[in-house]
């Protein structure tokens, strides 16, 4: 139906902007804690939240767009390139960035090493971003 499409496009969408985040330099992180991301991403999930029916629907997703087969690629992307990232920038980041970021890169390793060992724990998944 039109909601799976619409769905399916959200997602899509939304490891597109991940993906080119990680392409496009900045922090490592610039494609995950992109707020812009975060937010255009909500806003398409908010039009789809009103409607019971799409409740499960949203779950469904969730698990999607969390499972191993869309994250893991580009969180190891992401996962390498902290330890450079950090080093070249040390210097010039404060004592909360760094710690911020130290404490993202260990989250990110979490959620590689769930996939690692449990890949169908989603709700470990979604614990682990929510600590990012």
């Amino acid at each position: 139906g039109p909601e799976g499409d619409a769905l399916s496009q959200a997602v899509k969408e939304t490891v597109e902007i991940l993906r080119s985040g990680v392409q496009q330099g900045g922090g490592p992180e610039a494609a995950l804690s992109d707020e812009e991301v975060m937010k255009k991403f909500t806003e398409q999930l908010q039009g789809l939240d009103g409607d019971p029916a799409m409740q499960g629907v949203m779950e469904n997703m969730m698990q999607q767009l969390l499972s191993k087969e869309f994250l893991h690629e580009p969180l190891q992307e992401i996962a390498s390139k902290y330890p450079d990232w950090l080093e070249k920038n040390r210097g010039s980041l404060s004592e909360e960035e760094l710690a911020r970021y130290t404490r993202q890169q260990q989250v990110v390793q979490d959620i590689l090493d769930v996939y690692e060992k449990t890949p169908e724990d989603v709700e470990k998944v979604v614990q682990l971003m929510q600590q990012m």
